[in-house]
This record gives structure tokens, sequence and C-alpha cells, in this order.
């Protein structure tokens, strides 16, 4: 991990983001990578360890290879990192492993300090948005099947201490994690919800100052649904990924004013964990795996590697003056599950028998 040193920038991300990390980090544990536990008997769990803003300097006229710089180094993982308004803050939420409490993180990026300003009984936190003027911001907790709800957090803006944590509403719980995005005039919020009429996700809109929830899209039923989106800076355009046959993700395009979409790009990388854009609004940015970060142009489609890692990339958070604040790095969670063979026994059973943490591994359970 070697900084960046051959750019330096004003921005309080990247003067502060040169501090070096001042204990090594041990992998731990996060929450499984979405679909692939639908998809696996023995369910296969990607997990990313630490939040860091590679550069973009390049080494090569193409497929560009990038340095990053560590910006967090608490126990345990890090994860859906969202950068402040005016670039002085990150939050992020923090755990040890899949059965601890999620803590909600807020780290000053001038003096790096950190603290916890939300502490949570193993219920997931993200999806965060800023409010535009710092003051406060909205995000999902979540544990499948059992808590959905969006939320909102006041902040005192003299010392960034939590003023009022305000339940706004429930969402579906058979869901998964949502990114949520504001409307410029933030007005209308926008996240992903599970339908159970139809067992699926689709984007809706809130209207905050009625409380009106609107349907926007439609997946086909035999997709898992629509999963993960981001809004464009004036507004009018809402990116979304679609789950494909559960085995990997298009990438759609929605205007707001006529409600109409199109298909913008067949993905070749198994679902992405994020999708966001890009700062010049000409591409939409997915995490690649190890692909690292991979622009999709809006145009016309195109796929390209933007920026490669040492180490695979998921959750791409931010663009700001060509760097980017990602997730980066991987680790396992391997689980031994017992179905009962419907032949014999039609009682359904999906027990889990066993359950291994680290690296690639053959065991006998």
């Amino acid at each position: 991990m070697l900084p960046d040193q051959q750019s330096q920038s004003t921005d309080p991300i990247f003067t502060a983001s040169l501090e070096p990390i001042r204990q090594p980090r041990k992998p731990q544990i996060l929450l499984p990578l979405m679909v692939l536990a639908l998809l696996l008997l023995t369910a296969i769990v990607l997990l990313q360890p630490t939040i860091s803003v590679p550069s973009a300097a390049t080494e090569a006229a193409q497929n560009r290879v990038a340095r990053f710089t560590p910006l967090s180094s608490m126990v345990g993982i890090e994860m859906n990192a969202t950068l402040s308004p005016y670039g002085d803050y990150v939050l992020y939420s923090n755990s040890v492993d899949l059965n601890s409490d999620y803590k909600l993180v807020l780290q000053n990026l001038r003096t790096m300090e950190s603290r916890v300003i939300k502490l949570t009984n193993s219920v997931a936190v993200g999806g965060i948005v800023w409010l535009a003027n710092q003051s406060g911001f909205y995000y999902q907790l979540i544990e499948r099947n059992k808590v959905c709800e969006i939320r909102r957090i006041d902040l005192n803006p003299n010392n960034m201490q939590v003023v009022a944590d305000t339940l706004l509403s429930k969402c579906g719980l058979g869901g998964y994690a949502t990114q949520l995005q504001l409307a410029p005039d933030q007005q209308t919020l926008f996240y992903s919800s599970w339908q159970a009429s139809t067992g699926n996700t689709v984007i809706v809109s809130h209207q905050l100052e009625t409380g009106n929830v609107e349907q926007l899209t439609v997946p086909p039923t035999t997709s898992f649904g629509d999963y993960q989106l981001t809004l464009s800076n004036d507004g009018r355009q809402l990116a979304f990924l679609r789950d494909v046959a559960r085995n990997k993700a298009d990438v759609w395009l929605m205007d707001l004013e006529t409600r109409s979409v199109r298909m913008i790009s067949k993905s070749t990388y198994l679902f992405p964990s994020s999708i966001r854009w890009s700062e010049d609004q000409q591409d939409l940015l997915l995490d690649g795996s190890d692909a690292g970060i991979v622009a999709v142009g809006v145009a016309g489609g195109e796929q390209r590697s933007l920026v490669q890692l040492s180490q695979p990339v998921a959750d791409v958070s931010a663009e700001l003056n060509g760097r980017y604040l990602v997730t980066v790095g991987e680790f396992w969670q391997s689980d031994v599950i017992r179905v009962n063979n419907a032949l014999v026994n039609p009682q359904a059973s999906s027990d889990v028998v066993a359950e291994r943490f680290g690296p690639d591994a053959v065991f006998v359970a």
C-alpha cells in the first residue's frame, strides 16, 4: 500500500488520506455478497476489510494501475463509506464479524479522528446519503426478514453530535441493503424495496413531505429485482442495476420526467455491489472485483477498466478530482448447508451445519 506522492490536493480527503495506517490490518468478516447466498448450497461470501482512496495516476495509457491510501483502520470490517458534501467527513459502518454489533462511524478527514455515533444489535447499517448542508443524513437499518427501516439522523453542526434519530418508513423485509439517493431539492428519496407480492425488489421514490411512496421500476418475475441505484447530479436520470436470472446484473437508465427506461449495458461482471455516476456524468462506475473500477459509458454502453488495484474492489462510493473513495480487499466465509433429498424427505431444510472463515480451503464437517 503506497500513498500517491505524485499529486497533492487541498481537498481534506486527499491531504488527510496521506496519513499512514498505525497498525497492521487483520482480515475479518463482512456481510454476504447478496445473491451468491441464493445461488450456492455452499455459500461463499466476499468480504471487504478496508476503505481507501486510490489515485488515478497512470503507469500506462491503457489499463491504469492505481496506488491507494487506507483511510480506516478499525478492528473488523469497514463498509458503505459515504463522503460528506463538504469533503471533510466520511461515514461508514463497522462490524467485527457477522454475529457482532454494527457501528456507524463518523471520521474527520482533517484530523483522522473517528467516533461511533450509532450502535445496533446485529442489524446492518448502510445506504447512507447526506443532506446537502451536511446537517444530517438518511440511512437504512436492515436484517433480512426481520428489520428494514429508512431513518434520518440530524447532527449538531458545531460538534457533529447526534441530535435526533427518526424513523422515516419501513421497507420490505425480504430485501437486502440498498443505496439511498436524495433529489437535488431534498424533497424526494430513492431506494430499492422488497415487494412481497412479486417476490423481488423494485426502485421506489419517497416524497418526504407527504410520505407517499411510488414504485418506479417493474423488473421481470424471473429476476431478483433492481437492487442498487444512483441519481445524476441534476436529478433527472436514475441509473440502476437489474439482476438477470439471478446470475448477473445489467445496467439500466430511467428518465425520471418521462419514466422511460432503457438498458445501457449487459454486465460482464457477477453482481456489482455498487453503481455511481462519474464526476463528469459521462460514465457509470461499477466495482468489478478483480477488474478494479469499471466505467460504463452512458451514451453507448461501452465498458472499460478504469483503474486497476492490487486488491479486489467493492463499493465505489465517490469520485473527486480523479480520485475514488472505494472499499478494497477480500475475505471469505464458507458455510456447509444440509439440504434434504426431496425424493425421500420432502420437508424443506437448509440448516447450516458448519461455518469456516478465512481464505479458500478444503475441510470436512
